[in-house]
């Protein structure tokens, strides 16, 4: 998928943050787009915002029709099938899938009441997996292929101090990714797995509010990336058909030395967590 003019994308998580900025960039270049979002209200108002900038990408007299919101929790998978049947009825069978629905809240594990386990699990891993289940029987019916993008995270091939309910949920997509990569490849439909660094969204800010130090701590002084940036990889990354998609040099860095000296990485990480604990 060379270019995304004219082809049609559908978002989960799509009315903020990393969801919002690949809808921008998506329209800019010309391609329709279906957003899907958990809460109604910011959902109409990304619409709204994309149906603004359509114009300057050139899309048409008739670019309203081309920028579609439905209201779903990707948590049920019959909410999110019946957003997508209304998709399909307004704009047709996606090109682009991007599952980008998810949420982090922090804490120690000690702390962290159950629930939270289960939701993070349910949003974030069988939210990938039901955008995937909803779409793949179109495609294999349509005969053209598509492209699947599950937005994990680092914390998705590295364990984190205080993300003992959210980092597991992002192994799982990288592992959902791995395998489903292999399965649909026979079909033409190719498979993508993005693993950005902390961004800078409003995600973010909330889950900023309850970090432990020690996680904290292990973030260091870096400054999180741009949501925009992001989606640029994301996207650049499907051009390029690239399975594990990276944000920036560091976090490529990190996945490398993660793999080759997983020991090393470990006593980097128990020696950030000590510190912070004796200041």
């Amino acid at each position: 998928m060379k270019s995304f003019r004219d082809k049609l994308a559908l978002i989960t998580g799509g009315s903020s943050g990393i969801g919002l900025a690949c809808a921008e960039a998506l329209v800019r270049e010309g391609a329709a787009v279906c957003i899907i979002a958990r809460r109604s209200k910011p959902l109409k108002a990304a619409v709204a915002h994309l149906r603004t900038i359509a114009p300057a990408a050139g899309a048409g007299p008739k670019n309203n029709q081309r920028i579609v919101g439905f209201s779903a929790d990707v948590a049920s998978y019959r909410q999110l099938k019946s957003a997508y049947r209304k998709c399909r009825r307004d704009l047709g069978v996606p090109h682009l899938l991007i599952n980008c629905a998810g949420f982090s809240k922090p804490g120690r594990f000690a702390e962290l009441p159950l629930h939270q386990f289960y939701r993070q699990t349910e949003t974030n891993y069988y939210g990938a997996v039901h955008g995937a289940k909803m779409l793949l029987s179109d495609w294999i019916a349509r005969g053209d292929g598509g492209a699947i993008v599950n937005v994990a995270s680092v914390a998705g091939y590295l364990g984190v101090y205080g993300f003992s309910a959210y980092s597991p949920t992002k192994f799982a997509v990288l592992g959902f990714s791995e395998s489903l990569r292999q399965e649909l490849k026979v079909h033409g439909l190719r498979v993508h797995v993005a693993c950005p660094p902390d961004t800078d969204t409003p995600g973010l800010r909330a889950e900023n509010e309850g970090k432990p130090p020690e996680t904290v701590a292990l973030s260091g002084k870096v400054r999180p990336v741009s949501a925009d940036r992001v989606a640029a990889s994301i996207l650049a990354g499907v051009r390029r058909n690239r399975f594990m998609i990276f944000a920036d040099f560091e976090s490529r860095f990190v996945y490398a030395i993660s793999r080759w000296f997983p020991g090393l990485t470990r006593r980097i990480m128990d020696g950030i967590v000590s510190r912070s604990r004796n200041e």
